[in-house]
């Protein structure tokens, strides 16, 4: 459960990188620090209803069992659509906080083929595999971030702060709402697994609320 727990605090960090802020901050101006904290507390109950979603069985395979075979494809092909869209959403915030961050010299299309090498590589091994890389990409994530906020610190200024402005309504709820589906929306693939596939599955939920706040 860790295991996986891991790998959806990077992909919840993933589909944060790149402009993800810059959205955030142009839509809410000084009220960006109060729509994030608005925007965990909206991602928190999706979090909670993916884990009440969540069964002993993958989800595609319970809806097989819950509804006929015409309403469950129909129903499966949306969640596919819904997937990728996500994994699209995650990739691209990927390449795009390489290319911008680290990688400036190097060709958007380069780190895309380099990126979808390891995607293909990962889908063809177990679960455990894909988890344990999870593990790696949860210290490397956490690794970047702390050098970038280390990097910034010299340039805060606490007056900045001061005239703290809510632009409501559209702007400061159009950016929770954004903050909350970014960080929660990469989570929708704990529903794939199924309980039973996690060894110490009891501790999942706990766990995965954990890792959520860490993100």
């Amino acid at each position: 459960s860790i295991n996986i727990c891991m790998l959806l605090s990077s992909l919840t960090k993933a589909s944060f990188f790149g402009s993800g802020f810059h959205y955030i901050y142009n839509n809410s101006g000084t009220g960006a620090l109060f729509s994030v904290l608005l925007g965990v507390i909206l991602g928190f109950f999706i979090v909670l209803l993916y884990l009440k979603i969540i069964t002993d069985k993958p989800l595609h395979l319970k809806i097989k069992e819950s509804f006929p075979k015409p309403i469950a494809y129909i129903i499966n092909f949306f969640i596919i659509i819904i997937s990728l869209s996500i994994a699209c959403l995650v990739f691209f915030r990927i390449i795009d906080f390489l290319s911008t961050q680290y990688l400036t010299n190097t060709p958007s299309l380069i780190l895309g083929l380099l990126v979808i090498s390891l995607i293909f590589y990962l889908l063809c091994k177990n679960l455990e595999v894909l988890t344990r890389f999870g593990i790696i990409c949860f210290f490397i994530t956490g690794f970047l971030i702390l050098i970038n906020v280390a990097g910034l610190i010299p340039f805060v200024e606490l007056d900045n702060y001061k005239p703290l402005e809510l632009n409501f309504p559209s702007g400061f709820i159009k950016s929770s709402l954004t903050f909350a589906l970014l960080f929660a929306g990469p989570c929708f693939f704990t529903t794939m697994f199924g309980r039973n596939n996690i060894i110490d599955k009891d501790k999942l939920n706990k766990r995965f609320i954990i890792f959520y706040f860490i993100s």
